[in-house]
C-alpha cells in the first residue's frame, strides 16, 4: 500500500497542474506537489502544508463557498477563486475537486488551474469596453452639441447617426432617417417633398448629380432649400469606407457675399469711371501741354533775341511744372487703383544714379549748393529691376534736397546692406536745409503733405512727390524713412532689394539727357495724328534726321494709305475722329499682305496701364506717351525695327527750319484732338 501512495504522489508531482490532497475532517492539507508549490511561490511542499489555509484566501468567503461544497461532497467544477501566494501576491485560480481515500483517510483532491493572465485580460476587456463606451457617449453628447447638423453613412452609404441638428435642417427627410436606410432614399423622399431648391432643374438631374457629387466622398458644395436656407455641405470618406457629413448654416454668410459682390461691382464701376476720367483728362491736358512743350523747343531751336529766348525757356518751365503735377496726380490715381505696375528688367545702375544727380547739377551750382555722389565698393554697378520708378524716387529725394537748402551741401549715398541671405540697397539723400519739424515727421509721406502750410507757397509743388515715392518704394518691396532736425538739415532713406542684372554685359544705353540725335538710314513713315499742332511738332522731330512722312488725319485715312503704299513704320494716334488708332490697328493686322506685320507704335495722351494693355492687345508694338520725348520715342522707333536708326550724336543734327515746318500737308482738313 505504501508503494501505491509513492507512486501517486511521484504521479501528481509530475502533473504540470496544482494539485493539493485535503483531508475531510480536519481540512488540512495532505498533500501537495510541486506545480502548487511553485503557484503558490513556496520554496518546499513543507512552507505550504504549515500554512493555514485560509491566509491563502484572498475573499475568505469564497473558502466557506467552497467548504459548504466539500461538506456536502458535492463535485466542485470550475469555481474561480482569488488567492494570495506566499510574498503577498494575488493571482486567480480554477479549482475543481473530486473525492479520494489518500493514505487510508477520506480526502478531496483538490485541482488548480492559473488563470490569472485570462482574469487580467477580461478585466482589461472590461476595462477597455467601459472607457470605449464613456468615449461613446462623450462623442454622442459632443456631436449633439454641435451648432452645426452632422450624418455618418457607413460603406455602403446607409444611414448610421445624425445629430438633432442635422434633423431639424431636413424635417422632411428626417422621418427616413432610420439606421440603415440608404442614403439615396432619404434625398429622394425629400425630394419628391420638395425639401430643396433645385434650381429649376428636373428631379432625375437634380438627383443624378447630388448623388455624384456624395459618393466622390470628398466634396464642399452649397445647398439651397425650399425656405431660402443655404447650406455648406462638406462631406469625407473615412479609410474604412464610411462617409462623413456636416451642415453648415451659411445664410447669413451668403446674404453678406451677396451685399459684397453689388459694393465690389459699385467699387469697380466707380475705378471704371474714374479711369475713363483720368484718361480722358489725361488726353484733354497731355495734348495742348505736348503743343506747348514742343512748340518751345522749336521756338529755342530759332534765332531768338535774349529776352525772347528767356521767355520761352520760362514758358518751357512752366510747362514742366505743369507736366510734373499732372505725372504725380496721375500716379497717385494709379497706384490708389492698384493699377500701376512693377517692371523687372536689366540696367545700368551707375548711370542711373549719375544721370539723376546730373539732372539738379546745375541747379545746385547756381545756388553755391555742393552735390555729391559716394557710392560704397560693395554696390553692384547693374541691377534687375525697374529703372524707371527708381530714377523717380531719386529725383524726388534729391530735388526736394536741392530746393529745401540754400547753403552747403546735397550727398545722394548708395551702399548695399544684408539681413542674412537676403540683399538690399539702401539709398541715402543727405542735406543741410531747412529740416522739418518733428510734429509733422510722422505725416511727411501722406498724400498733399507738406513741411507747413506755408511750403507750398514759398517753394511749390503738391505735396505728392513723398506719398508717391512711399508708394512706389513699398510696390518694389521695400521702405522708406527720413530723420531730420528742423534747421540742421535731413536725410531721407530708401532700401529695396538689390537683385543681380541677368545679363550684365548686355545692358541697352537707356541714359536720359541726350540732346542730339542721328539716324543711320532714312525711313518711310506714316504719322496718324489729326491735331494740326502735334503734327507739326512731330514733322519738326523727325524731318532733321532725314526721315520721310506722310500724314494721316483718321484712322480711316491711315488705313487707306497702308493699302496702297509702303511704310517702314507707322506712328500712330489713339483718339481720331471716324476710326480710332486702336481701330485701324486691328484693320491693318487683318490685312491679307505685309501690311499687316508692319511696325506700330500708339502716340497717346491717355497714360493709364489698362489703355497700354488694350493698345497692346490690338496689335500695337509699343507706346509713346504726349508730350512726346524725343528720346522714348528714336528709343521706341529702334526697339520695333529691332536695329539702331537712331543713336546719341556728339555733332549737333539740322535744326528745325521753316521747309521741315512746311512739310504738314496745309490743304489736309484737321479737327481738334478729342
Amino acid at each position: 500500500m505504501a508503494s501505491d501512495d509513492t507512486n501517486i504522489r511521484k504521479l501528481l508531482d509530475d502533473s504540470p497542474i496544482g494539485v493539493a490532497v485535503v483531508d475531510n475532517e480536519t481540512h488540512e492539507r495532505l498533500f501537495v506537489n510541486l506545480a502548487l508549490v511553485r503557484m503558490f511561490g513556496a520554496e518546499t511542499p513543507s512552507e505550504l502544508l504549515e500554512a493555514p489555509v485560509i491566509d491563502s484566501w484572498v475573499r475568505p468567503s469564497q473558502l466557506r463557498e467552497l467548504q459548504k461544497a466539500l461538506d456536502a461532497e458535492l463535485p466542485v467544477i470550475n469555481f474561480e477563486a482569488e488567492r494570495r501566494r506566499l510574498n503577498g501576491e494575488t493571482w486567480w485560480t480554477l479549482i475543481n475537486s473530486r473525492p479520494i481515500s489518500f493514505e487510508g483517510r477520506p480526502a478531496r483532491m483538490v485541482w488548480h488551474t492559473d488563470i490569472t493572465d485570462r482574469k487580467r485580460a477580461e478585466a482589461a476587456s472590461r476595462a477597455s469596453e467601459k472607457k470605449s463606451r464613456v468615449a461613446q457617449d462623450r462623442l454622442l453628447s459632443a456631436i449633439e452639441a454641435l451648432e452645426d447638423g452632422f450624418v455618418l453613412y457607413d460603406k455602403d452609404d446607409r444611414f448610421v447617426l445624425a445629430n438633432q441638428r442635422y434633423r431639424e435642417i431636413y424635417p422632411k427627410s428626417a422621418p427616413y432617417m432610420v439606421h440603415g436606410t440608404p442614403f439615396e432614399t432619404i434625398l429622394r423622399r425629400g425630394l419628391e417633398q420638395g425639401e430643396y431648391d433645385i434650381g429649376g432643374k428636373s428631379n432625375e438631374a437634380w438627383l443624378t448629380q447630388r448623388l455624384e457629387e456624395h459618393r466622390s466622398g470628398n466634396r464642399n458644395i452649397e445647398q439651397k432649400l425650399e425656405d431660402g436656407t443655404w447650406l455648406q455641405i462638406a462631406e469625407r470618406r473615412t479609410d474604412s469606407g464610411e462617409i462623413v457629413g456636416f451642415r453648415v448654416d451659411v445664410t447669413g454668410l451668403k446674404r453678406i457675399q451677396e451685399e459684397l459682390n453689388q459694393a465690389k461691382e459699385v467699387a469697380e464701376t466707380a475705378v471704371e469711371v474714374k479711369s475713363a476720367f483720368l484718361a480722358t483728362m489725361s488726353h484733354e491736358i497731355r495734348t495742348p501741354l505736348g503743343g506747348i512743350l514742343g512748340l518751345s523747343d522749336i521756338l529755342l531751336s530759332t534765332n531768338l533775341s535774349a529776352e525772347q529766348q528767356e521767355l520761352v525757356e520760362k514758358l518751357k518751365a512752366a510747362g514742366s511744372g505743369l507736366l510734373v503735377i499732372l505725372n504725380d496726380i496721375l500716379d497717385l490715381s494709379k497706384l490708389e487703383a492698384g493699377k500701376l505696375a512693377i517692371e523687372a528688367i536689366d540696367f545700368d545702375l551707375t548711370g542711373l544714379i549719375e544721370e539723376s544727380v546730373d539732372l539738379f547739377r546745375p541747379r545746385a551750382e547756381a545756388n553755391g549748393i555742393s552735390l555729391a555722389v559716394d557710392t560704397d565698393t560693395g554696390v553692384p554697378t547693374s541691377l534687375h529691376g525697374d529703372p524707371t520708378r527708381i530714377r523717380q524716387v531719386l529725383i524726388n529725394l534729391i530735388g526736394n534736397a536741392v530746393k529745401f537748402t540754400h547753403q552747403g551741401r546735397v550727398t545722394l549715398k548708395t551702399l548695399q546692406v544684408s539681413n542674412g541671405d537676403r540683399h538690399r540697397l539702401r539709398f541715402e539723400v543727405s542735406d543741410t536745409g531747412i529740416g522739418i519739424s518733428p510734429d509733422v515727421v510722422d505725416d511727411l509721406f501722406d498724400d498733399f503733405v507738406q513741411a507747413d502750410a506755408s511750403t507750398s507757397r514759398r517753394y511749390a509743388g503738391t505735396g505728392l512727390g513723398l506719398a508717391i515715392s512711399r508708394r512706389l518704394v513699398e510696390l518694389m518691396g521695400g521702405s522708406i524713412d527720413v530723420e531730420s532736425t528742423e534747421g540742421v538739415g535731413s536725410t531721407f532713406s530708401f532700401e529695396i532689394p538689390a537683385i543681380d542684372a541677368n545679363d550684365p554685359d548686355h545692358i541697352p544705353d537707356r541714359r536720359m539727357g541726350v540732346v542730339e540725335w542721328q539716324a543711320s538710314e532714312p525711313l518711310n513713315l506714316l504719322i496718324a495724328e489729326d491735331n494740326e499742332l502735334n503734327q507739326l511738332i512731330i514733322n519738326a522731330m523727325l524731318a532733321p534726321l532725314g526721315h520721310r512722312m506722310t500724314f494721316a488725319g483718321n484712322g480711316r485715312e491711315a488705313v487707306d494709305l497702308v493699302g496702297r503704299d509702303t511704310f517702314d513704320l507707322i506712328l500712330m494716334d489713339i483718339r481720331m475722329p471716324e476710326m480710332s488708332g486702336v481701330q485701324a490697328t486691328r484693320e491693318i493686322r487683318s490685312m491679307d499682305s505685309d501690311a499687316a506685320k508692319l511696325p506700330i507704335i500708339a502716340l497717346t495722351a491717355d497714360a493709364m496701364t489698362e489703355n497700354r494693355t488694350e493698345y497692346a492687345a490690338a496689335g500695337m508694338d509699343e507706346c509713346v506717351t504726349k508730350p512726346i520725348d524725343r528720346r522714348e520715342l528714336m528709343l521706341a522707333i529702334n526697339d520695333v525695327l529691332g536695329k539702331s536708326i537712331h543713336s546719341a550724336s556728339d555733332e549737333p543734327v539740322p535744326e528745325p527750319n521753316a521747309d521741315a515746318m512746311a512739310s504738314v500737308p496745309e490743304e489736309q482738313e484737321l479737327t481738334d484732338d478729342v
